[in-house]
């Protein structure tokens, strides 16, 4: 059997002030500016989400939604496919039932819905709240490490990506430095990396490695890489977005 709530939320419309008064003044002409947060969405941060439906079938809910934002990006941000780019997004979710059960489940980057697996037979009428309880927001960070450009040479930036120098091509122009990047099981905490000496030019190499291009024959003695991407900080909280009650 299938539960199945649709969320349409309502768009209020803008504010002012009427009245049946040949007086003029300026209460009556002052008009005040409404969210175009509608009934339903929930704001976290600069993020807008926005609950699409819930489904229970089968032990298992699942909640889809989409994301928006408030702000322009600060250059710290996630892009979404054909869409906006996102500096805060939600991570840890809670779903308590009428009975009084409960659950936690987590989320990552580029996620568009939550999944809780439940009871067999829980509908949708069973479930009290879904609630947003964690979420990451995205901190410029320009962490730096410097590596001996000889093969060998390795660091690690504090999220936990280690880079190892795996081979030198020293060629009759160019040297191509081969590097080996060990990146973090957690997708929140992988990472891009870039060379800061523009001379370095970072071309790519497969098996998630990376390769770096140095034209010349003054080859640095030291390669600085520096990460390029936010680091995802958490936050805790707890918003409501969806009530069973609401249905």
């Amino acid at each position: 059997m299938l539960g199945l709530v649709l969320f349409l939320p309502d768009q209020p419309p803008a504010d002012g002030a009427t009245a049946d008064s040949g007086v003029d003044s300026p209460e009556l002409t002052t008009r005040t500016t409404v969210p175009w947060i509608a009934a339903g969405e929930v704001q976290f941060e600069s993020t807008v989400l926005i609950p699409v439906e819930v489904v229970a079938d089968d032990g298992v809910v699942v909640l889809e939604f989409d994301l928006a934002t408030l702000a322009p990006s600060d250059g710290a941000s996630e892009p979404l496919s054909d869409g906006p780019v996102i500096d805060a997004l939600p991570e840890r979710w809670a779903l308590s039932t009428v009975s009084g059960g409960g659950m936690i489940e987590t989320t990552g980057p580029g996620a568009s819905s939550v999944h809780f697996n439940v009871r067999a037979g829980l509908l949708t009428e069973h479930i009290a709240s879904v609630r947003l309880v964690g979420w990451r927001v995205a901190v410029p960070n320009h962490e730096r490490i410097a590596l001996d450009v000889v093969a060998g040479a390795s660091g690690t930036f504090a999220g936990g990506t280690e880079v190892t120098v795996a081979i030198i091509l020293e060629q009759s122009n160019p040297t191509i430095v081969q590097l080996d990047v060990d990146q973090p099981h957690d997708r929140w905490n992988r990472i891009e990396i870039d060379a800061t000496d523009p001379g370095w030019r970072k071309a790519g190499r497969l098996d998630g490695g990376l390769q770096f291009i140095w034209e010349g024959l003054d080859v640095p003695p030291v390669l600085v890489l520096e990460q390029s991407s936010p680091t995802w900080v958490s936050v805790e909280g707890d918003l409501v977005v969806f009530r069973g009650t609401d249905q």
